[in-house]
Formats: C-alpha cells, sequence, structure tokens
C-alpha cells in the first residue's frame, strides 16, 4: 500500500477516537481550609434547625416553640384524701397515674394545654382521675418573649373515690394573662373564666353540690428545665338550692431528670352542703397524692 494511502487511513481512524482533555479529567474537590490540629468531621446541626425544641435546649429559639418536651409523667401514684364536716371513710389509695402541662408558642399564636389520667383504688373505695383542658389564641408581642395571652377554650374533668368525689365541664373558658418565654423556660400568670354546663362536687356523706353558671378563678404557671409549678384558685357557681358557691385551690410541683420524675399534686374544696342528718354543714375536703415516674425528651 502506498505510503501516502496508509497515513489517510490513519488520519481517518484517529479522528472517530473520541477526544479527550485535561477539562473532561474528574477532579477532586479544592481542599478545605483546616487549622492545626483540627480533624475532619460532618458539619453540625444548628441548635435552631430543629422546628422544635428540646428540653435540654434551654434558650433555644425554634420556630415552634414548647415549653418542655418532657412534662409528662407516668408513674405510680399514692394519694390520701381528708374530708371535715362530714362523715367519710378515706383512706389511703394507691393508683396507675399520668400528668403534664405544655405551653406553645408559634409566631403570635400561643396554646395551653394540660392533662391528668389515672385509676386505682385504696382505703376511699375505687379511684380514678380523668381531666384536661386546652386553650388557643394569641400572644401580643409587646417584646421578643413575652407579652400579654387571651386564649379561648375548654376544661374537664372528673375525679375522686368514694370519700371525695368532683365533676365539671367548662365551655367556653376565656383566659387572660401574661408571659415570658424563653427556650423551654415559662411564666405566666392570668384570670380565667367561663361557663360551667354541668358539674358535681361531693365531700364525705354529704348531698352533691350541683354546678352551672359563670365561674371565676386565677392561675399560675411557672417552668424552668427539669422544675415545673401549676396552681390555680377558683369559685365555681352552684345551681341548686344552698345558692352558695364552691372554693376550690389546686397545685403541681414536679422535679424531673430524665427518666425519673417525683410529682406532688393536691386539690382542696370547700363549700355548705347538707349533711346526711338534714342539716346545712360547712364541707372541707383535701385530695392529694405523690407520684414517683418517668419522662423522657420528646
Amino acid at each position: 500500500m502506498p505510503m501516502k494511502t496508509t497515513v489517510a487511513l490513519a488520519v481517518v481512524l484517529v479522528s472517530f477516537v473520541p477526544a479527550t482533555s485535561d477539562a473532561d479529567e474528574p477532579r477532586p474537590p479544592p481542599p478545605q481550609p483546616t487549622t492545626p490540629g483540627a480533624t475532619a468531621s460532618p458539619a453540625a446541626e444548628s441548635p435552631t434547625s430543629s422546628r422544635f425544641v428540646r428540653c435540654s435546649d434551654p434558650d433555644a429559639e425554634g420556630e415552634v416553640r414548647l415549653s418542655t418536651g418532657c412534662s409528662g409523667v407516668f408513674g405510680i401514684r399514692g394519694a390520701v384524701t381528708n374530708v371535715r364536716g362530714a362523715t367519710s371513710g378515706a383512706g389511703p389509695g394507691l393508683m396507675v397515674s399520668q400528668e403534664g402541662e405544655e405551653f406553645s408558642q408559634n409566631g403570635v399564636v400561643s396554646t395551653r394545654g394540660f392533662h391528668r389520667l389515672g385509676i386505682g383504688g385504696g382505703g376511699g373505695g375505687f379511684e380514678g382521675a380523668l381531666l384536661g383542658g386546652v386553650a388557643g389564641g394569641v400572644r401580643v408581642p409587646f417584646g421578643k418573649r413575652h407579652g400579654p395571652v387571651v386564649r379561648a377554650g375548654l376544661e374537664g374533668y372528673l375525679l375522686g373515690n368514694d370519700a371525695f368525689y368532683a365533676s365539671l365541664l367548662e365551655l367556653p373558658q376565656l383566659q387572660l394573662g401574661y408571659q415570658y418565654m424563653r427556650g423551654t423556660t415559662v411564666f405566666e400568670i392570668g384570670a380565667k373564666t367561663g361557663i360551667v354546663l354541668t358539674g358535681r362536687w361531693r365531700g364525705g356523706d354529704s348531698q352533691a353540690r350541683h354546678l352551672g353558671g359563670a365561674e371565676a378563678g386565677a392561675y399560675l404557671a411557672v417552668q424552668v428545665p427539669w422544675v415545673r409549678v401549676g396552681a390555680s384558685a377558683t369559685r365555681l357557681p352552684t345551681d341548686d338550692r344552698l345558692q352558695s358557691s364552691v372554693d376550690v385551690a389546686q397545685g403541681t410541683l414536679c422535679f424531673m431528670s430524665t427518666p425519673v420524675a417525683i410529682c406532688a399534686d393536691a386539690r382542696a374544696m370547700r363549700a355548705d352542703a347538707i349533711s346526711a342528718s338534714g342539716g346545712v354543714s360547712h364541707v372541707q375536703a383535701f385530695y392529694g397524692g405523690l407520684a414517683l415516674g418517668l419522662t423522657r425528651e420528646r
């Protein structure tokens, strides 16, 4: 084959081979600047990258701020009931219980919820608790972390034993207060009122009082990491022939260090009531307990 023909064929074959260049070669990523002694590690998440705030981040400011992710306590609760002004077969009791309270903030939207559930028995016979309330509204932004709050919601409960009994359904309920909230820390004090649609209260062997009408009360809530305090005082209207109110004071104190929690609660109620003998007496009832249980972060 002539030399010219051979060269021409070689040129044609080379033209069909894909051309490569340094620009097509995969290049390693540019080296990251490091400081002496530093080691490469994945980028750490920002404490505010989560949508929710955990109770281990007490100063975090997430999109939705919860008062505490470990407010719920599940455990064994020992209880005691004491009644004065009426005959009562009260005695100590033991029950399985679960309770908690939580506030949340999302922009100007503010919510509050609380609950207590329990079942057991003892010297006062069968014993149970079914209590809860929820309310939502707004917090006027006087500051980044504080301002007046206005909420509307409902509250109800059914609790007690053979020596003490209380029930209530209140709808609607209005809450007006002032709140400071930073991360999982909350301080709120306020007043509340609402319409009691139905309810009963009884201490010992006295006749049950019938509830109904407009109630008035005040409440306080303090939450810091691992500690929660709540208190309220309420005057409940009645709808029976005695035409006198039922006064209620209650409080909760919890110490929490994951996974263990200790919670104490107490409720005191007093009112005039018709005794078993038919006369009117002033009846006072105290119902309290101490729970040892478990808690965990959200």
